[in-house]
């Protein structure tokens, strides 16, 4: 394997390559079913591992179009009159793909194709004039059950049980 995450063979990205990057660009699609194909291993060694090192969130973000991914899509303001912000730990982008994808429903769902977001999809989001799309999955049912399983299955980790 080179340093790209290639096979010398064929040339194609292996799924170390999703962790020696940090970056789930490289992670394969089930053709029929849009779904990505994550060993138990590699799922259990991302969680480990933690969104913050796939979140590139320092860039750089390459422009599309006059747009580009913006750093502040990292963190969201709470509704609650105070202004607190928090962050947006399972958003996190492809340097290689040039497009972000929501780590925890990558890992933990694959709802039927026509119920899925972009967010989950091989291609990612990069449709940067629609920010209220983001808001839009991080609100979704499929996202937060997505995400309750990621924090159980990260808490179970750290207490040995798995």
């Amino acid at each position: 394997m080179d340093d790209n995450g290639t096979t010398e063979s064929d040339n194609t990205p292996t799924s170390s390559s999703v962790l020696t990057c940090n970056d789930v660009g490289y992670l394969k699609f089930d053709k029929s079913s849009n779904c990505p194909v994550i060993s138990d291993q590699l799922r259990m060694e991302m969680v480990k591992k933690g969104s913050q090192p796939f979140q590139h969130k320092d860039g750089p973000f390459i422009d599309k179009g006059g747009r580009s991914m913006n750093s502040t899509w990292f963190t969201r303001r709470l509704a609650n009159g105070k202004g607190d912000v928090v962050n947006r730990t399972w958003l996190v982008y492809s340097p290689i793909k040039q497009a972000v994808y929501c780590f925890c429903c990558l890992l933990f769902s694959c709802t039927s194709s026509n119920s899925r977001s972009s967010f989950q999809l091989p291609e990612g989001f990069s449709s940067w004039k629609k920010t209220e799309k983001v808001a839009d999955h991080e609100g979704s049912l499929s996202h937060r059950q997505s995400f309750n399983t990621w924090k159980e299955t990260e808490l179970r980790l750290t207490k040995g049980i798995l």
